[in-house]
């Protein structure tokens, strides 16, 4: 599966070209955030797309230029697009292939995507009606054939949001839609948590659209890829043992893995503390295969000091960021969180992040060990949530986390977690690192790169394995230095 990062790239308007290092100048600071890397499997960088406004056509249209960028950053294709003032880039997603655009037109009530080959050349133009509010267009790539676009929106004021997926050809033809019911004070809200070849796993949360956390209902729903019939639907939160999933992927069997917090019985999965993390298994046409719980007085107890249920003293709670399957066993990543009240801002917690860890997993799912990835506090001040569990949520989309990515080499029996690290000041600049933890071939390797921030604000993507790509903007100079460094691997 194809995935896409937003990325803080920006309009170039020269450059000057050093082996591995470019330096592009005259940047237009407000268009950075319309940038990305497009990355194919394991999170490798194929290349990279910059989208900016480059001119008026006339008072009522706005000229931009989608260019796409080579894995050397040489740039492949240039293409021109003329949309309505009131367009604006909805998102952007590649599926190895193909690059498709959305772009949400307010005042037109449309959605547009354009479709483009990976070499720039245009393919077609899909243009959808939506007469509803706050409207939002999200893309996720189909490996290698099309897209699935999910428009999410509000129906009418006190009646709740909605949503409509349609299934994208590589043509840009509509091969099946699932729209969600529309009721009185219900809102419905789906994701889509993983897809391969044959099956599209999503995840549906339903509740009181003036407290989704009242008559709240978790659901997955599979979907076959090319038709569009649903596999199976289940409940996940009105069960005897409560489940809230966290992530899910597909393994190479086609089985669907499900992972997240499980609950006492008769708890809210929004609202109360969580009991444990549990790993199930189902086949394609919904058949319960395996089921693993583990509690955080029993399991977890074994490394850490539990304080008061998913609580752990001196630590706080842990935010899992992904679970994944590698050399035939289960890892997760979590970072450890823990709020404090601030009296800088009325309503405001102090988010205070810490340490990572790798937790490892038997045959039978159960937690064989936890390594511990120590990293200096990082601090974000957001508003005050009374759920431990949406906190984690918040903050993971705001960006409060340490996490970076994870690039997996199944060739190499190897795999690459990749965190930022702030240690202090210099100067009015936050000193701040890249920590990699290797797993190589069953042993652990920590690596560390000073991204040297002096008048810099450093971001990291993914380049080819074992290689990450530092792009560094200099206010000042209104200059993006970027250069790839290689992780300490043999």
């Amino acid at each position: 599966m194809k995935y896409l990062y937003s990325i803080i790239f920006v309009l170039l308007i020269s450059n000057f070209v050093f082996g591995q290092k470019k330096i592009f100048k005259e940047i237009l600071e407000e268009d950075y955030k319309n940038s990305g890397v497009m990355l194919s499997d394991n999170n490798t960088a194929d290349g990279y797309y910059i989208f900016s406004e480059v001119g008026k056509k006339d008072k009522r249209n706005r000229i931009y230029a989608l260019k796409l960028l080579d894995i050397n950053l040489n740039v492949i294709a240039t293409k021109k697009i003329t949309l309505d003032k009131k367009s604006y880039l909805s998102d952007v997603a590649y599926n190895g292939e193909q690059i498709a655009v959305s772009f949400y037109d307010d005042k037109n009530d449309k959605a547009e995507i354009y479709l483009y080959a990976s070499d720039g050349n245009f393919i077609k133009k899909y243009t959808k009606d939506i007469s509803y509010k706050k409207v939002s267009v999200s893309l996720y790539p189909m490996n290698n054939n099309g897209f699935v676009i999910i428009y999410r929106f509000k129906i009418k004021l006190h009646l709740g949001d909605a949503y409509i997926i349609e299934r994208l050809s590589p043509n840009a033809d509509v091969l099946w839609t699932l729209e969600s019911p529309i009721k009185k004070n219900r809102s419905e809200h789906v994701s889509l948590l993983s897809s391969n070849d044959q099956s599209i796993l999503f995840l549906i949360n339903s509740g009181k659209s003036a407290d989704i956390t009242k008559k709240f209902k978790e659901d997955i729903l599979v979907a076959e890829s090319a038709t569009g019939r649903i596999q199976f639907k289940k409940n996940m939160n009105e069960r005897k043992i409560p489940f809230k999933i966290n992530s899910a992927f597909f393994s190479k069997e086609n089985n669907i893995y499900l992972t997240g917090d499980y609950f006492d019985e008769g708890k809210n999965v929004l609202n109360d503390k969580s009991a444990g993390i549990f790993i199930e298994s189902y086949s394609p046409d919904g058949e319960r295969l395996t089921r693993s719980l583990n509690s955080w007085k029993k399991e977890f107890a074994k490394y850490f000091d539990i304080k008061n249920k998913n609580k752990l003293k001196d630590i706080g709670y842990l935010y899992f960021h992904k679970f994944f399957e590698f050399d035939n066993r289960m890892f997760a990543i979590a970072e450890s969180f823990r709020r404090k009240v601030t009296l800088l801002q009325d309503g405001a917690v102090s988010l205070q992040v810490q340490n990572a860890y790798l937790i490892e997993f038997n045959e039978k799912n159960k937690i064989s060990d936890i390594h511990t990835f120590e990293k200096s506090k990082s601090k974000t001040l957001m508003k005050m949530v009374l759920s431990i569990n949406l906190t984690g949520k918040i903050a993971k989309a705001i960006g409060a986390f340490d996490y970076l990515f994870t690039q997996l080499d199944h060739r190499r029996n190897r795999f690459y977690i990749n965190f930022v690290d702030f240690k202090g000041f210099k100067g009015s600049y936050k000193k701040s690192y890249l920590k990699t933890l290797i797993y190589d071939d069953g042993k652990f390797i920590k690596d560390e790169i000073d991204l040297k921030p002096d008048k810099k604000v450093s971001r990291i993507f993914p380049s080819k394995l074992g290689k990450i790509l530092i792009a560094e903007y200099d206010k000042s100079k209104r200059e993006i230095h970027m250069h790839v460094e290689s992780l300490n691997v043999r």
